[in-house]
């Protein structure tokens, strides 16, 4: 399978004429005025009305207490690899680790030019994780079947001190993906419908998948994920709880937090943070979609086609985030520091990001729908959005 690898330089790709920058309200901020939109929804204003008034002090114990101090103790590296969305790459020691269509690629702090350093036959883009010393990827046992995303594959590990490559393991059909969380590997199992389900599997002293655990083990984080995705694929009922963001992904990032949503009318649901055991179940806010889950909050669609509101993890709150001029469907991608990246659906099909700080709109590259591949439509690193 021929992928091609394209680096888009933010800064160089601008449209002209598609810059929007949100005017700052006397409270500093982002807002926007729009002429012919919809009225705001009314559990919009009801969250924003309970929010202004004085919230109760959390309890230390509870996960808006975990959410609260994510940044504590964790090294910029460890923040970046917790990027549930940049799952193409990897960072240790200041270098950048990526799976290319040639292999195994890195570069240093102070470059964007990447350097294969391992050749790698059928690799699969965005399995690629770090535990310790190693990286862990997946590639396609039988190359031929490089096309076909159910096809079986084996999961190999790169040894970042020694420069060797082993496959420790062969896996079922249907995996697409993988995360490390709390020594745990899970692989990402495609159901039926659209949920996914899990296999944890526990890594001994040597970094070696030892043993498959057992969903009711207190180690499992993803037992509650895989109950909905088996309620999904086997039962009739309408409003049905499901994963907000990739259960292992989610762990990690949220330092063991998991996000889920329930519906809460025809058209819009409730979301929810609690431990992986359902324990500590708190009330988020109510929306029509998440956009991103980042290190600091949540962005999520408020009002469909027009408004992001942003939910900050330190202060329990939500706030107007953005607002596009006119109406637009769009899909999250990604982010970094100061940036939020997406991408338009239906009849305009272009990349765009939003400034973190300001609300400020840029429109980037178009893309073509049909020649986005089954496991990755890009990633950010050091400012560069790589397509592929």
């Amino acid at each position: 399978m021929k992928r091609c690898w394209t680096a888009v330089l933010l800064s160089a790709v601008l449209l002209a004429g598609c810059t929007i920058s949100q005017p700052e309200s006397s409270s500093g901020q982002s807002s926007s005025e729009k002429t012919d939109s919809p009225e705001e929804p009314a559990f919009q204003a009801e969250t924003e009305s309970e929010n202004s008034t004085d919230m109760p002090e959390v309890d230390s114990s509870s996960p808006l207490a975990v959410l609260a101090s994510l940044a504590d103790g964790r090294s910029e590296e460890e923040i970046l690899n917790a990027n549930p969305y940049n799952k193409e790459i990897v960072y240790r020691n200041g270098q950048a680790w990526r799976l290319s269509q040639e292999g195994l690629e890195k570069h240093g702090p102070d470059s964007t030019e990447w350097t294969l350093v391992y050749d790698v036959s059928g690799a699969v883009g965005q399995s690629i994780d770090i535990y310790d010393h190693y990286l862990y990827f997946l590639r396609f046992t039988n190359i031929e079947d490089a096309d076909t995303p159910a096809a079986s594959k084996t999961l190999c590990r790169f040894d970042l001190d020694g420069g060797t490559c082993e496959e420790l393991m062969e896996t079922g059909d249907h995996v697409l993906n993988l995360t490390i969380y709390d020594s745990v590997l899970y692989f990402h199992i495609a159901g039926s419908q659209s949920a996914m389900r899990y296999e944890g599997w526990k890594l001994n002293s040597a970094g070696e998948p030892e043993t498959q655990l057992d969903e009711s083990s207190p180690e499992f984080v993803c037992r509650l994920a895989n109950e909905y995705q088996y309620a999904e694929e086997h039962s009739s009922a309408a409003g049905l709880p499901r994963e907000a963001l990739s259960t292992p992904d989610c762990a990690l990032l949220l330092n063991g937090c998991i996000l889920f949503s329930e519906p809460n009318d025809e058209i819009s649901r409730n979301y929810y943070v609690s431990y992986p055991d359902g324990s500590g179940k708190t009330l988020l806010f109510p929306a029509y979609d998440l956009f991103l889950v980042t290190e600091e909050g949540i962005y999520y669609w408020a009002e469909p086609s027009f408004t992001i509101n942003f939910y900050s993890f330190s202060t329990n709150e939500s706030s107007l985030f953005f607002t596009f001029p006119e109406a637009v469907s769009a899909t999250g991608l990604t982010y970094d520091e100061d940036w939020l990246y997406g991408y338009t659906l239906l009849d305009e099909y272009r990349y765009f990001r939003i400034s973190r700080a300001s609300g400020e709109l840029e429109y980037l590259d178009e893309y073509n729908p049909e020649e986005l591949p089954w496991y990755s439509i890009g990633y950010v690193d050091q400012g560069i959005l790589y397509l592929d």
